[in-house]
């Protein structure tokens, strides 16, 4: 965010040192770190808001889930019956010098 370097923190630090003093660092922590926790939940807060604002204006942004249709039931049906024949998976065809063979048919290497 700030991009700052290692050694810039050890100098910022001996300032705040310095200015403040060794028995204050520990209130003026503290304090810091409540202001940024109240910070934090303003902005969520906000956030929030500005969401609901946005649903209010357009609700159709987020549409609620429509409800799934039962399946039907499958009706009871017999086995299909066997083919008397079974097709050949590949079958021999000469189209323009292409040869597609039966695998059960023999080739000479």
């Amino acid at each position: 965010m700030f991009n700052i370097r290692g050694s810039e923190w050890i100098i910022i630090l001996a300032l705040v040192l310095l200015i403040f003093g060794p028995s204050k660092l520990p209130s003026l922590a503290r304090s810091i770190g409540q202001a940024v926790a109240e910070l934090r939940s303003g902005v969520r807060k906000a956030q929030d808001d500005l969401e609901g604002l946005a649903k209010e204006v357009n609700p159709l942004a987020d549409p609620p889930p429509v409800p799934k249709k039962p399946a039907p039931a499958p009706e009871p049906t017999q086995a299909a019956p066997k083919p008397e024949q079974e097709p050949k998976a590949m079958e021999e065809k000469k189209d323009d010098n292409v040869i597609l063979a039966d695998p059960d048919y023999p080739v000479d290497a």
